[in-house]
């Protein structure tokens, strides 16, 4: 890069960083370092959602997504449009848990069901989150590496993740949610432009014409239908969207779900949702695009190094600083929020209800502090070893999994069923494990001859299933007054 570029870097994560020493002053409760008071407006909640949904791993995934499957992929976008639509509309899940005042979902689990339930929520809820996170690291550094000119393996690459990871903790640690919420407004603004010229200046060097014509010459209509066998999605893949892009990641999820439940009432909520539906479809778009598009100019490359490579190729002075220091201050935040959340759930919902003693709200923030180091170190060690070969935002869906699909049925149940019971929850959360079969490893050891995307579907299923029957036969035991 050149010396504006690096200038622009430097000084835009020297104002993060000072950010991170001013929300410290705002922290005086767990309430604020969870949730930030719960005194977020409606539009400075879209732009926490957008700016924390719209990381570095996620412009990252995308744009490996439009890279190896082109102009197909943009199912991904409308489903997530659509459905976050439709959930400001109705407040569908996101309201009724925002009224009940929890900090956390597994919070829930307990206020409908039974302790017990709560605990063993919290576990697979961090098991499952843990491991999700545990590429954001790496992919970030790659990103890094080829943006500065070093080789994206070997030690470059671990040097960049620990160094990474040092500034990333001296973040998560000063501020907690309030510097997420706070920096989430500045680089939402700064990405949205940035991203929207990149796109907008690639497609001005292309065109439509040739971006079509590259896609037909190399993929045939596969290039543009999601439902053709051959387009690396599917019929099977579009209806895992739905649950993963659609439901899961706007009202499920707990990163993203805890930006409902910052909201000061139910109108805010749903008003929060309603003008969150263009930039959630935003975040898939843009990257797409971009990916697609990098086809065209670089050819065949590593499909996660094509969005920094494109971006050095094309990207004029100045513009291109902007863009690397607003995605290092994404990366920042959404590590911020993925840290505080698991860290949250394994003392305020795993450690603390099996405990006899006091917790002051100053022992919470020391925990939580401890176990977001811990849940840092595991990130970095994750992203050395694993060695899957999945793109990066399907593993992010299966492991996901591993939580959201007896999260489903449990959730949706507990708000609306009455005869919801916590032998019923249970069961669902346990049911919901089977998608350990998805993630790659799993399945080559297994010899499993079906995709990530019907495994996840078929636990989402037996999860229902297990949740209705085992709450019908074990009802929830009525208490006598």
């Amino acid at each position: 890069m050149a010396f504006i570029d690096l200038f622009i870097c430097g000084l835009y994560l020297l104002f993060v960083i000072f950010l991170g020493f001013f929300s410290k002053n705002h922290i005086h409760s767990i309430v604020d370092y969870l949730v930030a008071g719960r005194k977020v407006t409606p539009y400075l909640g879209v732009a926490s959602l957008g700016g924390t949904e719209l990381g570095l791993i996620t412009v990252m995934y995308n744009a490996q997504k439009g890279f190896s499957t082109g102009l197909s992929a943009l199912h991904m976008p409308i489903i997530a449009g659509i459905v976050t639509l439709i959930i400001g509309l109705t407040g569908f899940i996101v309201v009724p848990l925002r009224r009940l005042k929890v900090l956390t979902i597994p919070e829930f689990y307990e206020f409908k069901f039974d302790k017990s339930t709560r605990v063993f929520g919290a576990i697979i809820l961090v098991f499952a989150g843990i491991l999700n996170m545990g590429l954001f690291l790496k992919v970030a550094a790659v990103f890094v590496a080829i943006i500065f000119g070093l080789s994206p393996t070997g030690s470059p690459l671990i040097i960049i993740m620990a160094l990474l990871l040092v500034l990333v903790l001296f973040y998560t640690l000063m501020g907690g949610m309030v510097s997420v919420v706070v920096t989430d407004f500045v680089q939402f603004i700064l990405l949205s432009v940035s991203l929207g010229l990149f796109a907008i200046i690639l497609f001005q060097g292309i065109g439509w014409d040739q971006l079509i014509s590259v896609w037909e010459s190399k993929h045939n209509m596969a290039g543009f239908n999601p439902f053709n066998t051959t387009s690396g999605f599917g019929f099977s893949y579009v209806l895992w969207m739905i649950v993963t892009a659609g439901l899961v990641s706007i009202a499920i999820w707990p990163t993203a779900l805890s930006r409902a439940l910052i909201m000061p009432s139910d109108n805010a909520v749903k008003k929060q949702y309603l003008l969150a539906s263009v930039p959630m479809m935003a975040r898939f778009v843009l990257p797409i695009m971009i990916g697609a598009m990098a086809v065209v100019v670089l050819g065949d490359v590593d499909a996660l190094t094509a969005f920094p490579a494109v971006a050095l190729r094309v990207l004029p002075v100045g513009l291109l600083g902007v863009l690397v220091a607003g995605l290092l201050a994404a990366m920042m935040s959404t590590f911020d929020g993925y840290l505080l959340c698991w860290s949250g759930v394994i003392v305020r919902d795993i450690i603390m209800p099996v405990s006899k003693s006091t917790w002051s709200d100053a022992k919470q923030l020391k925990w939580i502090r401890f176990f977001i180091v811990i849940s840092a170190g595991f990130m970095f060690y994750w992203g050395l070893f694993y060695n899957g070969s999945d793109d990066v935002w399907d593993y992010l869906a299966i492991t996901g999994a591993i939580y959201f699909t007896g999260a489903i049925p449990l959730m949706i149940g507990g708000l609306y069923w009455k005869l919801a019971s916590p032998t019923g929850a249970k069961a669902s959360l346990f049911a919901g494990l089977t998608a350990l079969f998805g993630l790659e490893p799993v399945r080559n050891f297994f010899n499993i001859p079906f995709d990530a995307s019907i495994i996840g579907l078929t636990s989402v299923f037996i999860a229902t299933v297990c949740f209705v029957a085992a709450s019908v036969l074990f009802p929830k035991k009525r208490v006598l007054k």
